[in-house]
């Protein structure tokens, strides 16, 4: 093969990754005889070429354009390591150092309470999350790390408010960890301010929910059903198998709290509306609700989904899934249900997370049955004066 000046690949090439060993490429420049390279590797990736001398095990990176006799110095510089057996540099490797932020998050990786304690997709979050304080701070001592510090990994994610709150949580986390294994003697990231406001999602109206419930809604109106008559969390509605519903009731062990102590399969008896729609449900299936391909969904992929939905059906961009949660919870709430039975239905290990829920059915219906309580003649009598 002969190089010329400007040589591309040839249009024969594939697209995807390449590669080429062992040739002998020849170039020429003016007024020099043709030289060989028969040592030469080209990589061709994602429309990138990389070129390396390799030899007897020797892979040494040529950085400059074939075109140039500074690719020819590169070569023979690499031909004499080889010859004189010398390495070429390598980058230092990275040394964790005890008792560093690096080590801590190391440790913590390997504990029981990450592996047990921590969905899988959680810890996925956990890592994206850390490896950029890893690579910046990881040599920081634990022991020492001050209050001012997380602070300031707080504040420099300001423009991502909910980014920025969900470090700081797994900061605390990792920080209470770090105490039970007597790594520091305090918190560092106790009762630091949230910057997001409330990220509770508000319930759906009656309309909205006849639109995503009806064909128009297409593939999203089923889990949307699903959801509001079991009050279960997306995650849960997409990996429900049809082997769950008896015809009578959906038994599930919530994801979220499967690996609390307390945590119980609930058996959620199914409204009128909810068995009609499963009446002819094909038991063959991974799952209650797939794919049209017939496939489980990824929950992802479902999100996008729904959000297109939601903005081709001119629905508000602030209506959520997890808004079903709450719709469920509020509509029991109005039906006079009590915070012990709405729990029954939703899960929720705290009466109190069941009154985030459902308080705000339950101030207006309070507020109803005060205002209807007023003595109306009294008004009436005041009002002919």
């Amino acid at each position: 093969m002969r190089w010329t000046a400007g040589w591309t690949a040839s249009p024969a090439e594939p697209a995807t990754a390449t590669r080429t060993r062992g040739f002998s490429a020849m170039k020429s420049w003016p007024g020099v005889a043709s030289v060989v390279f028969p040592y030469l590797q080209v990589y061709t990736a994602h429309g990138k070429t990389f070129r390396y001398y390799r030899r007897g095990g020797l892979r040494i990176r040529l950085h400059a354009e074939p075109s140039s006799l500074a690719f020819a110095h590169e070569y023979e510089s690499a031909k004499a390591t080889f010859e004189t057996g010398a390495k070429p540099d390598k980058k230092p490797r990275a040394v964790t150092l005890p008792g560093s932020l690096k080590a801590l998050f190391a440790a913590f990786k390997l504990s029981p309470e990450y592996a047990s304690k921590i969905t899988a997709a959680t810890r996925l979050h956990y890592d994206r999350s850390f490896a950029p304080l890893i690579e910046k701070y990881g040599d920081l001592p634990v022991a020492s790390l001050p209050r001012a510090w997380v602070l300031a990994r707080r504040d420099e994610l300001a423009a991502t408010p909910r980014k920025a709150d969900h470090l700081v949580a797994m900061i605390r986390r990792l920080m209470n960890w770090a105490i039970d294994r007597e790594w520091r003697k305090d918190n560092p990231a106790v009762r630091i301010g949230m910057l997001a406001a409330s990220k509770k999602h508000r319930p759906w109206t009656d309309d909205e929910i006849a639109i995503m419930t009806s064909p128009a809604a297409g593939v999203v109106a089923g889990p949307v059903l699903l959801s509001l008559y079991t009050a279960l969390r997306l995650g849960d509605v997409l990996a429900l198998p049809p082997a769950a519903y008896d015809g009578e009731v959906i038994r599930v062990t919530q994801s979220k709290t499967k690996r609390h102590a307390a945590a119980k399969q609930l058996e959620i008896p199914v409204h009128p509306v909810l068995r009609r729609a499963l009446a002819n449900l094909d038991r063959s299936r991974p799952a209650i609700c797939c794919r049209p391909d017939g496939n489980a969904w990824k929950i992802d992929h479902f999100k996008h989904v729904f959000v297109a939905t939601r903005r081709a059906l001119n629905l508000a961009p602030d209506l959520h899934f997890h808004g079903l949660r709450g719709t469920a919870a509020s509509r029991m709430a109005e039906g006079g249900a009590s915070n012990l039975q709405i729990g029954a239905v939703t899960g929720h290990l705290s009466p109190a997370m069941v009154d985030y829920y459902a308080s705000g059915a339950r101030q207006k219906t309070l507020a109803q049955s005060a205002i209807d309580s007023l003595p109306v003649k009294r008004i009436q009598k005041g009002a002919k004066k």
